[in-house]
């Protein structure tokens, strides 16, 4: 790779949304991992957008010649092994959560995206593909139970939590059921009142509208209001 052909390929025409490890990906032969890994290696970020903004300084054109260039360097110095990479789940249990972890993909080599990745080691690349494809499946339907499980927790302590709400608003209306009727003792005689004025109005068949100004324009309208209170007050109020 040369700083001339390096140039050409960010000069070319870029979809929106691409990224400096999806334009090099394309004239990198050893596979997109392996290109994350020599990115991540020279602290250039893989995801970085390439867009109107980006410019192609010449330190970054340093760090991507020699992530080019360096490929088949790194590939004759390090001893090829088997790594399997993990993904951590928290599977619900009596005893309370537990980590389940299941196998996501496999490599010859160590990469630096996978650092705080929980992987497995082996001796060889061959022994990781067998290992690999030999639990996978199976792994495939523990970890389908595992989401299943934890869908069946959501919608428990949904259930728990409509629960509670219920019994805090019962609670409340039972509260304000109490207060009403300590207003109506503490009160007695207006409410009694107030109870006589009504049942007169509508025995001699006054109109609901004059009724309405009744309550509004006497007495009755504290009472009313003491009713519909959610604070106890003793009061001697009254009027004509």
């Amino acid at each position: 790779m040369t700083t001339e052909r390096l140039e050409d390929i960010f000069s070319g025409t870029r979809r929106p949304g691409d990224t400096v490890k999806k334009v090099c990906s394309a004239h990198f032969e050893f596979g997109p991992p392996f290109l994350e890994h020599l990115l991540l290696k020279e602290g250039v970020r893989p995801n970085t957008k390439v867009g109107k903004d980006f410019s192609l300084d010449d330190e970054l054109k340093k760090k991507l010649l020699r992530v080019f260039n360096g490929a088949d360097t790194f590939l004759a110095q390090q001893e090829s092994a088997g790594f399997i990479v993990q993904k951590s789940e928290m599977r619900p249990s009596e005893e309370g959560e537990k980590e389940f972890l299941s196998y996501t993909e496999f490599h010859p080599y160590f990469f630096e995206q996978h650092r705080d990745r929980p992987r497995v080691e082996l001796p060889s690349f061959d022994f990781a593909v067998d290992e690999f494809f030999s639990k996978v499946e199976s792994q495939k339907i523990e970890l389908k139970a595992v989401q299943q499980e934890k869908q069946a927790l959501k919608k428990l302590d949904n259930v728990r939590k409509d629960h509670e709400e219920r019994l805090g608003k019962l609670r409340t209306d039972q509260e304000m059921d109490r207060r009403r009727a300590e207003l109506i003792e503490l009160n007695e005689a207006m409410v009694d009142a107030a109870l006589t004025v009504m049942r007169s109005a509508i025995a001699n068949q006054v109109d609901w509208k004059e009724i309405g100004d009744l309550v509004r324009n006497s007495f009755l309208c504290v009472i009313w209001h003491l009713l519909a209170s959610e604070t106890p007050r003793v009061t001697g109020q009254g009027g004509s």
